[in-house]
C-alpha cells in the first residue's frame, strides 16, 4: 500500500479585522490604523513593511519584528484577497521567508510583481 494521496491544506490565519489588538485594545477609527495593511504577530505594518507603533504596543507580549528577521525560517499562513497587503509587506520587510497560501492569493502576489 502506497502513501495516502495529498489533499489541499485548509490553513487559515485570522480574518481581516479579527486581530485581538484591533478588537479589544483599539478602535478601527484610530487615525494611525488607517495606514496599516495588516499585522504579523499582532505587530501592525505599513504596506512598505515598516512597523507601526500604536498606543500600548510597548506592553504587547509578542515576538518583536526584529527577532523575526533573525529566525532562519519563518512561515506565514495567509489566504484570500484581504491578506495580499500584509503578505506583501511581510515579505518586503523580511519578516517571513516562506508562505503557505491558496492559488488565488499566490496569483495575486505574483501578479503584483512581488
Amino acid at each position: 500500500m502506497g502513501p495516502a494521496p495529498l489533499r489541499p491544506a485548509r490553513c487559515r490565519g485570522a480574518p481581516a479585522g479579527a486581530s485581538v489588538p484591533t478588537q479589544v485594545l483599539l478602535s478601527p477609527d484610530d487615525p494611525w490604523l488607517q495606514n496599516a495593511v495588516g499585522d504579523i504577530c499582532a505587530r501592525f505594518c505599513h504596506e512598505n513593511g515598516a512597523a507601526l507603533a500604536f498606543p500600548g504596543s510597548g506592553r504587547l507580549l509578542s515576538t518583536d519584528l526584529a527577532t523575526l528577521r533573525r529566525i532562519p525560517t519563518t512561515i506565514a499562513l495567509a489566504t484570500g484577497p484581504e491578506k495580499l497587503g500584509s503578505s506583501r509587506a511581510g515579505a518586503r520587510a523580511g519578516w517571513c521567508n516562506q508562505l503557505v497560501t491558496d492559488t488565488s492569493t499566490a496569483q495575486g502576489l505574483l501578479g503584483a510583481g512581488t
